[in-house]
């Protein structure tokens, strides 16, 4: 069970802390909610108790598992999916698991398209969701600030 303090990761929102866990009548039903504040944006968001288990919740990643997805933005490509529908399609079913490391192949490939000046408008708004959930990770791993944090990923 989730705890006040406790610091999790939500899939499409990134990191964020359990802030606390509220009762709210809705409908004339009282209904416990867990309050998440995320990190990147300050934004508070609130689930059902009673449906937390939608939201593929984890905890978030150890130094190591930080570590080793820096290590995948580091890395050099030599080609990418030409095929936008499929590429856009598979990184936003990578960003979709939550998994940092998958994440971080997104990046890595976003990266390489638009260093080689080759990444559509449409993607950058995936590249800015995947930078924004790696960042908010390392801020709360790390005990970065949101600079310092997105300086660790963009180096490469």
């Amino acid at each position: 069970m989730l705890k006040v303090g406790e610091t999790i990761f939500i899939p499409k929102y990134g990191a964020g802390i359990i802030t606390s866990i509220e009762n709210k009548e809705l409908y004339g039903k009282l209904y416990d909610y867990i309050v998440i504040t995320f990190i990147i944006n300050d934004m508070k968001f609130y689930i059902p108790k009673e449906r937390i288990n939608m939201y593929n919740i984890r905890h978030i990643s150890s130094k190591d598992e930080i570590n080793a997805a820096l290590k995948i933005i580091e890395e050099d490509i030599d080609e990418i999916n030409n095929d936008w529908n499929k590429r856009y399609r598979g990184n936003r079913r990578k960003i979709n698991t939550g998994n940092i490391l998958k994440i971080a192949e997104v990046i890595r490939d976003l990266y390489y398209m638009k260093d080689n000046e080759i990444m559509p408008p449409g993607e950058e708004k995936i590249l800015e969701e995947a930078e924004n959930m790696i960042v908010s990770e390392i801020m709360l791993v790390f005990n970065l600030g949101m600079d310092t944090a997105y300086e660790l990923i963009r180096k490469s």
